[in-house]
């Protein structure tokens, strides 16, 4: 969006401990427009590292993140960004702003549109796998096991130095998956 460069530049400065921010994005297509909106601030942290829970071309990082925890998993076929941010979540402070800050042009070819279904699914999965067994959450893994949804990971993310409420991690990671909107 015009201004948005700025915008975030202003916003990494406010916040020099910050790895990553990221706002809101306008969707638009033939039939509609419509605006993202954030994610609620309770549990944000959790939130981060559990899934995607923000619009990927809104989403804007220092080369930090990169340096640190390296590039973008390209075995992954639709989540590579997914799997980018959650190391970002693991390791760092992320700041969520409401500004719209990118727009995304739907439309029956492209790959967010034309391919969505269970891949993500897995590919989240895979991630997510990977997340608990970086954090060692043996339970969590147990019930992801008993869903059916998790991989032996044959990586573990850097050890974070902070801690995480895994059983809510795990809620917030299945909860789309039993209660679909």
């Amino acid at each position: 969006m015009p201004g948005a460069l700025t915008a975030v530049a202003g916003y990494f400065h406010q916040h020099p401990d910050a790895v990553m921010v990221h706002g809101r994005i306008e969707y638009f297509g033939e039939t509609s427009t419509y605006y993202s909106q954030n994610i609620s601030k309770k549990e944000l942290a959790t939130r981060y590292v559990s899934h995607i829970c923000m619009p990927q071309p809104a989403c804007f990082y220092r080369k930090k993140l990169l340096d640190e925890q390296g590039l973008l998993d390209e075995s992954l076929h639709f989540s590579m960004d997914t799997d980018l941010f959650i190391r970002a979540g693991l390791h760092y402070h992320i700041v969520q702003v409401e500004d719209v800050l990118a727009r995304f042009r739907l439309h029956a070819a492209s790959k967010s549109v034309s391919s969505f279904n269970k891949k993500f699914l897995q590919d989240n999965a895979v991630i997510f796998s990977k997340v608990l067994a970086t954090i060692g959450a043996a339970k969590e893994i147990e019930k992801m096991k008993q869903l059916g949804l998790y991989t032996e990971p044959g990586s573990l993310y850097n050890r974070p130095v902070r801690q995480f409420n895994s059983a809510a991690m795990l809620f917030i990671f299945a909860a789309p998956l039993i209660y679909p909107a």
